[in-house]
């Protein structure tokens, strides 16, 4: 009945320090005193009013993207789903008009929230090191920046996949993680997630399973489990038995004049380079970095983009 008395006595209670206040008096003034009205949503906003937040995000959108990305993110950060879902959409793929892509700070912001507990954080944050970026001129794959940081990663990840053992998601995430990352896992238990995999059917799983057994020198078990993956499909067994086809001997526990199996390999088809970089990966005791890097140097200078 009295609207200036009221808005007098809101502007008493805001400047108090009112929060409810404050925001029932930018209601009250939007129309007369629009400056005014949002100013006070903005203090209200980045007091961490989220009902403030999500008004000044729809509002700067249009005019002011940077603003909105600034705002959805401290939404973000207090937990709401769909604020995570479009800081990330806008800092990886620049899914925000005017807001340019930044990686590093998406990374960041995964990185803060799979810290928390956030399991979607933990999964992007994942596989975000298996997305591979091809360009017309080079293919590069994102590590991580140290053995610590892998370490943290893998992790989570393993720790998914045995609280949700059936979840192939979670399991596929971990055999590739763990195929370019292998330092930052504890065998054990990289073992047993394989084995539950290869029990299942999972070809990937049942290759992983035979590289652990060829790493660790018993060759035998590990063609077991690598003719199985074969058998269902697996291309990276299928080339590992090529090689391994040259090995088996007398004693089938160890490899015999490693160089010759490999020139054999590669002279007999030259498409093989990456077979035979693989094999120097995954069949021996201590991985020879200087002859992984020679055949598959071989493997890219043959066009082979996944050389």
């Amino acid at each position: 009945k009295d609207p200036d008395k009221l808005v007098k006595n809101l502007r008493k209670w805001a400047d108090e320090g009112d929060e409810h206040a404050k925001e029932c008096l930018s209601n009250c003034i939007k129309e007369k005193d629009p400056v005014n009205a949002f100013k006070l949503k903005r203090e209200l906003a980045e007091g961490g009013n989220t009902d403030a937040q999500k008004y000044l995000v729809k509002e700067l959108l249009p005019k002011d993207p940077a603003g909105a990305l600034k705002f959805t993110v401290m939404l973000a950060n207090g937990g709401d789903p769909q604020a995570r879902k479009d800081s990330i959409e806008a800092l990886m793929q620049g899914s925000m008009p005017g807001v340019d892509k930044n990686p590093a700070e998406a990374m960041t912001l995964l990185r803060t929230w799979g810290e928390s507990g956030d399991i979607q954080a933990q999964i992007d944050y994942a596989e975000s090191y298996l997305v591979v970026e091809h360009s017309a001129h080079s293919v590069r794959q994102k590590v991580p920046s140290t053995l610590k940081e892998a370490q943290l990663v893998a992790g989570w990840i393993q720790a998914l996949v045995e609280k949700e053992p059936g979840n192939m998601g979670y399991l596929r995430l971990l055999c590739g993680l763990s195929t370019w990352f292998p330092s930052a896992f504890e065998k054990e238990r990289l073992a047993l997630s394989y084995q539950r995999g290869a029990n299942k059917g999972d070809s990937n799983c049942m290759w992983l399973l035979g590289v652990l057994y060829a790493q660790n020198g018993d060759l035998k078990t590990a063609l077991v489990f690598i003719s199985s993956a074969r058998a269902a499909g697996s291309k990276h067994a299928e080339a590992f038995l090529k090689c391994t086809s040259f090995v088996y001997t007398a004693q089938p526990n160890r490899v015999v004049s490693f160089e010759s199996i490999c020139d054999k390999v590669a002279s007999e088809d030259k498409n093989d380079h990456i077979m035979v970089g693989n094999f120097y990966r995954y069949c021996r005791l201590m991985m020879n970095a200087t002859e992984v890097t020679r055949w598959y140097r071989k493997a890219a200078r043959n066009g082979s983009m996944e050389g």
